[in-house]
């Protein structure tokens, strides 16, 4: 197949109709992947006009793909970039391998920016690898079981799926076990319900700390993530204690921790027992935080979390290759299109 009739356009209300019909087939169950209110709220784009986050691969009139970028900004150093997260990759299942998907980066790619992707698929892994992205090492996920379906339907084959309600009763005490250190009595530690707007200058300063390369969370990055959108995403939460903040919320069945810091294990119990409670209440299978380095991961297997076996990776395409002298990316979960 030849892609020369194939342009890369931005989304804008001409191909509203087209989009919403390729959306349709492609994610199927995802009615939010077709709703333009949620794609302009999504790629932080205008209420109306093209929106620059939504490439579209459009032949004849037709929607033949698709390339989310979320527009942000990133530190590197002492400099501040504009950047833009790669996500939301999707190809008409009749033309993969034909190379719409590298068109789409392409396009992407040409832009004055930094281009970002997070843990991508392994196709896509491939393609963003063959084009220039460069790796860089995350933080370890880390999972903490409050019931075990959730776990278990990442590890048994489908074969067994099946029995994952009965397996999963049957380790129901071993699920609180794990959590005994956060189901404990609490100490003396006061944790405070919060606001993003009452925690943001403890998250400027925790960044002004971070010497890897990471999106910097200033306040019109934090009211875009943590405010949510009516009938898609929940408004986020933010708790305090003595030495530390988390940035919390719950989505379908996990709990997730979107950014955290704390500056003693007596604050990250503090911290967490609240965020268990909280999880117990929201009715959440499972706690998932991002540990970014080897003394927060200590601590958190030390409450019971289990961590993931290979780290998150980010890759980077950056024209000036400036960011070649690091091999890592401080990465938190709000920071791309986690859970959106």
């Amino acid at each position: 197949m030849s892609n020369q009739g194939i342009q890369i356009v931005p989304y804008s209300e001409g191909f509203a109709a087209a989009h919403r019909e390729f959306a349709a087939r492609m994610w199927p169950n995802k009615r939010r992947r077709r709703e333009e209110a949620y794609q302009r709220w999504k790629f932080r784009g205008p209420a109306q006009g093209p929106l620059d986050g939504l490439l579209l691969a459009v032949e004849d009139g037709s929607v033949l793909g698709q390339l989310g970028l979320i527009p942000a900004a990133l530190r590197v150093g002492d400099s501040i970039y504009p950047c833009q997260w790669a996500c939301d990759l999707m190809v008409d299942s009749s033309l993969r391998r034909k190379g719409v998907g590298s068109l789409l980066l392409k396009a992407a790619m040409a832009r004055p920016v930094v281009t970002l992707g997070s843990n991508p698929s392994p196709a896509a892994d491939i393609t963003m690898s063959r084009l220039g992205f460069e790796p860089l090492t995350g933080p370890r996920i880390m999972i903490l079981p409050r019931q075990l379906n959730e776990v278990l339907a990442w590890v048994m084959p489908h074969s067994l799926k099946k029995i994952i309600p009965l397996v999963s009763a049957v380790g129901r005490p071993l699920a609180a076990f794990r959590s005994r250190a956060l189901i404990k009595k609490e100490g003396t530690e006061t944790v405070t319900d919060s606001t993003w707007e009452e925690i943001l200058p403890l998250i400027e300063a925790r960044q002004r700390t971070i010497d890897s390369p990471h999106v910097l969370h200033d306040r019109q990055f934090m009211e875009w993530r943590c405010s949510g959108l009516d009938g898609y995403t929940v408004k986020l939460e933010a708790i305090q204690v003595d030495s530390g903040f988390a940035v919390i919320g719950p989505a379908k069945n996990n709990y997730y921790v979107y950014e955290w810091s704390a500056g003693s294990k007596g604050d990250l119990l503090a911290l967490f027992r609240a965020i268990h409670r909280k999880a117990a209440i929201a009715k959440c299978q499972t706690i998932e935080v991002l540990a970014h380095g080897p003394g927060e991961e200590q601590w958190l297997r030390e409450v019971g979390f289990i961590g993931m076996r290979t780290r998150f990776k980010v890759l980077c395409y950056f024209a000036e290759r400036l960011i070649r002298k690091y091999d890592r990316f401080y990465y938190c979960i709000y920071d791309s299109d986690g859970n959106l």
